[in-house]
């Protein structure tokens, strides 16, 4: 996949290039309910090394929800005193983009859910997503 954005100011002299090419593999379980979905940046990672892994489940308390857990991991050893900044960036980043991503899967998941009536609970609700 192809993952555009935007560069900062102080980032252009390091990529010449904003785009980012990341890989992601899902593991779903129909039988558990479980989805995970881990996605990893293939480009860039001399610079910062971004691993996200979102755990989408049946809710414990009640089977009608869904629970939602991310995790990620940034990590840049780029040095020359940018490291910190780097790794910053890409945390402040990564939160403003987590709401998006929740409110995407959100959707997919209503989509799924309309097209195939045994996964369409009358009362249905989310949690965490």
């Amino acid at each position: 996949l192809l993952k555009t954005g935007k560069v900062p100011k102080w980032g252009r002299s390091i990529l010449k290039q904003p785009d980012t090419f990341i890989i992601e593999d899902s593991i779903v379980n129909p039988k558990a309910k479980f989805l995970t979905s881990i996605t990893k940046n293939i480009s860039h990672a001399r610079i910062m090394k971004v691993e996200e892994v979102q755990t989408y489940q049946e809710n414990r308390e009640n089977p009608q929800w869904t629970s939602n857990k991310t995790e990620a991991r940034i990590v840049s050893n780029i040095g020359w005193g940018l490291t910190r900044s780097l790794e910053s960036f890409g945390i402040s980043n990564f939160q403003k983009n987590t709401d998006r991503s929740r409110k995407g899967m959100s959707y997919i998941l209503e989509k799924i859910r309309e097209q195939n009536p045994i996964l369409n609970y009358r009362n249905h609700q989310t949690q965490g997503i």
